[in-house]
């Protein structure tokens, strides 16, 4: 299928052409807890691990895959694959996640 409707940061707008991989994922975080007391952090550790976890890819290893704070992920120095975005809200006592790929 075919994303349409994607958001960026600020007002950008993203559309997914056909083979690309975009998704989100609702996570909950209990309130207070180490994670939640530290939750501006949590787009700069998923950056990290998405990176990561391409790399670590048999034959991946060699891709110049390189962050762009906050949230860019980039091959080379022009080319922007994509980004991560995190979009907070509380209910209860807990925190709501919503994670951009």
């Amino acid at each position: 299928s075919i994303q349409t409707h994607g958001k960026g940061r600020g007002s950008n707008q993203w559309v997914s052409p056909t083979g690309c991989l975009m998704f989100s994922q609702l996570i909950s975080i209990k309130q207070n807890s180490f994670l939640s007391l530290r939750i501006t952090l949590l787009q700069h550790i998923i950056s990290v691990a998405l990176v990561h976890g391409i790399l670590t890819i048999p034959n991946y290893e060699m891709l110049d895959l390189k962050l762009k704070w906050p949230n860019d992920i980039y091959y080379g120095k022009d080319t922007k694959l994509g980004g991560v975005l995190v979009n907070n809200y509380s209910m209860g006592s807990t925190n709501k996640c919503i994670i951009s790929v």
